[in-house]
C-alpha cells in the first residue's frame, strides 16, 4: 500500500447531523448490502468501478470523528485496495469531510506497475466516495427535518 490519498468536501448539515449518521453501524444508508456486512458502492472515476466498502471502526473525538474504511474488490473478498480515513469536522454551521489513506500500487491493473496512475484512480475513489458520502448526510437529514415538520 502505497500512501497519498486526498480528498475534501463540504456538507451543508451541521456536524452533529453528519455524526449522528456516520456513527450508524456499518453505514446501511450508503449503497446496497455486501457481504459480512460490508456495502456495495459505485464509485466514479475512469474506469467507475463497483467496490466493497467496509467500515472497520468509527470513534468521534470531540470536534472530530474519525472513520477508518476499507475499500475491496467486489471479486477480491479479502483484499483490501484503498485503505482511508474519513474525518468529520465542524466546518461553519456545515462540516468539512476530509479524506486520506493509502491505496495499492496494482490498482489499475497497468503491468507497468506504475503508481502514479494508481494514485491518480485513487483520488478519483475517494473524492466520488467523499461526495456520496457528503450527498447522504444531506438526504438523510432533509428527509429528517420533513418528517419532525409534518410529524
Amino acid at each position: 500500500m502505497i500512501q497519498g490519498i486526498h480528498a475534501e468536501t463540504i456538507s451543508f448539515s451541521s456536524y452533529a447531523d453528519a455524526c449522528e449518521i456516520a456513527l450508524t453501524p456499518g453505514w446501511p444508508w450508503l449503497g446496497e448490502a455486501g457481504l459480512q456486512g460490508s456495502r456495495e458502492v459505485n464509485l466514479g472515476g475512469v474506469p467507475p468501478r463497483r467496490v466493497r466498502l467496509r467500515v472497520s471502526e468509527v470513534q468521534a473525538h470531540g470536534h472530530r470523528t474519525i472513520c477508518s474504511i476499507e475499500l475491496l474488490e467486489v471479486d477480491r473478498l479479502f483484499t483490501p485496495r484503498i485503505q482511508i480515513e474519513l474525518t468529520l469536522q465542524p466546518h461553519g454551521s456545515g462540516t468539512r469531510l476530509t479524506v486520506s489513506g493509502l491505496f495499492a500500487r496494482d490498482l489499475t491493473r497497468d503491468p507497468s506497475g506504475d503508481p502514479e496512475g494508481s494514485r491518480h484512480l485513487a483520488n478519483e475513489y475517494a473524492r466520488s466516495l467523499i461526495e456520496k458520502v457528503a450527498d447522504e448526510i444531506e438526504r438523510l437529514k432533509g428527509r429528517s427535518e420533513a418528517t419532525g415538520a409534518h410529524g
